[in-house]
């Protein structure tokens, strides 16, 4: 009798031990590179910005019959190709998901989601309801080069799911002027309601432009998107956003969540005209432009010197500027950028430069050859050789320009360093003293010739007179 009932435990145990396999995380495709997001439950890899519902990842294998059960945990899976990379989740609130070490299915794990860490990749596991834990959850993992990638995935209860009508873009659109040279600008609008996995940025339904995503913390779902302007193109900018959702009724569906869209007109500013530089100084120049239209601008003015452009003068509507602290003997060369500050009408962007005017600065040595009122004009093109990779641009700071400001932006003075603070013309001075001194001497010497030549005369006329008067007596 004993050895009939170890018998059927033993059987038993070769029944169950066939259909009884440990719980484990997926493995990673030996294709694979960089990082991913991977839905089991779904045998889906999903697009980063990509929404799913509560129901689509658990803290177990949630394969409702023995036959599809595959053992591997149907959680949001975060995946790199470096398997030693250790990813982190992140709540809407952007603060961490608590770490759980133990098994899946253990009671004593975080509620309602824990992060579970295997080789190169993390799982976030759903125990219970999302209630008040609804919104844009991210993944940051390193990738095979050891560089950190977000991942972000719009996770909602099942109810707001399905009632979904996919994200929005923002009315507002704002433009950040960075920097005028290079240029670098951006327009800034937020994406609500849903993560946008899908974003087109075009002008003029030809250009493509980059843009970044950023998520917003909190439980709203709202994503910043900025769209890197770094050519002066002018014409229709067009936004059109959308995003991938999961179905719920398909294995491998994946469907486009409807998009929306916004468009505006952006234009460029015109550029100086009439540039002229003028030496006012031994080191020192004045450049002087004109502007066509009475809408307001600040100017920057660049030096090209060396194979080096730099801005060296900011200035708000005027349109002169004195440039000190050059170095005699060497030849330098200006343009203007016009930026507008008008922006009741529309964005523009800064204007395309003015024509570029050379200078050589006179060395200390004498000349016979006046330079002190020298003026320069020229109508010379920028050309590729003074802005391309063999100079050195310098690129320079503006001040941000909202599409609707509340105030203009307040003019910088880029200034020379102290030790090229341009020096009183000594030269000059010297000089007119002493042709001030000659004169003086010249005079008294004219004075002294005078005065003797009188005294002669005097002396000579005086002394016939004389000998008469004798003769008589």
């Amino acid at each position: 009798m004993k050895s009939t009932g170890s018998a059927m435990i033993f059987l038993l145990f070769l029944i169950v031990l066939p259909n009884s396999r440990c719980e484990e995380a997926p493995p990673i495709p030996n294709n694979t590179s960089g990082v991913r997001l991977y839905l089991p439950f779904k045998s889906r890899e999903l697009q980063t910005y990509s929404i799913i519902s509560a129901e689509m990842f658990y803290d177990k294998d949630h394969s409702t019959t023995d036959t599809s059960s595959d053992g591997i945990v149907d959680a949001l899976w975060c995946q790199s190709s470096d398997p030693e990379a250790v990813g982190t989740w992140y709540f809407p609130n952007d603060t961490e998901v608590p770490a759980f070490d133990g098994e899946f299915g253990n009671d004593s794990a975080p509620r309602p989601v824990f992060a579970k860490s295997f080789d190169g990749q993390v799982a976030l596991a759903r125990r219970e309801g999302l209630l008040g834990y609804e919104g844009l959850y991210k993944c940051v993992i390193p990738d095979e080069d050891g560089v950190n990638q977000t991942l972000v995935a719009g996770i909602y209860r099942t109810r707001l799911y399905k009632a979904n009508e996919g994200p929005r873009l923002s009315s507002a659109v704002t433009y950040n002027l960075i920097s005028v040279l290079p240029l670098h600008a951006s327009l800034n609008f937020n994406v609500t309601r849903s993560p946008p996995t899908y974003l087109n940025c075009t002008v003029n339904d030809t250009i493509s432009l980059s843009f970044s995503r950023t998520v917003l913390d909190g439980p709203s779902s709202v994503t910043g998107v900025s769209v890197a302007v770094t050519e002066r193109y002018a014409g229709r900018y067009e936004f059109i956003v959308s995003n991938n959702r999961v179905t719920d009724s398909e294995a491998n569906g994946i469907v486009a969540a409807i998009g929306d869209s916004r468009s505006l007109t952006i234009g460029v500013a015109e550029a100086p005209t009439g540039l002229a530089v003028m030496l006012t100084g031994s080191t020192t120049v004045q450049v002087s432009w004109s502007h066509p239209g009475t809408t307001p601008h600040r100017y920057e003015v660049f030096q090209v010197h060396n194979n080096r452009t730099q801005s060296v003068f900011n200035t708000l509507m005027d349109t002169t500027a004195n440039i000190k602290g050059l170095t005699q003997g060497e030849s330098y060369t200006f343009f203007v950028i016009a930026i507008s500050l008008n922006t009741s009408s529309g964005i523009l962007l800064p204007s395309e430069h003015s024509t570029l005017v050379s200078i050589s600065i006179p060395s200390n040595k004498p000349s016979t050859t006046s330079t002190s009122s020298t003026l320069m004009r020229s109508s010379m093109a920028l050309t590729p050789s003074l802005i391309s990779s063999s100079s050195q641009v310098v690129p320079t700071r503006s001040p941000s320009i909202s599409q609707f400001p509340s105030s203009s932006p307040q003019p910088s003075v880029v200034r020379p360093t102290p030790g090229n603070v341009d020096d009183p013309d000594t030269s000059s001075v010297g000089l007119t003293a002493g042709i001030v001194l000659l004169s003086v001497l010249s005079f008294i010497l004219l004075v002294l010739i005078v005065a003797l030549i009188g005294g002669i005369v005097a002396i000579s006329m005086t002394k016939p007179k004389k000998k008469k008067n004798q003769n008589k007596a």
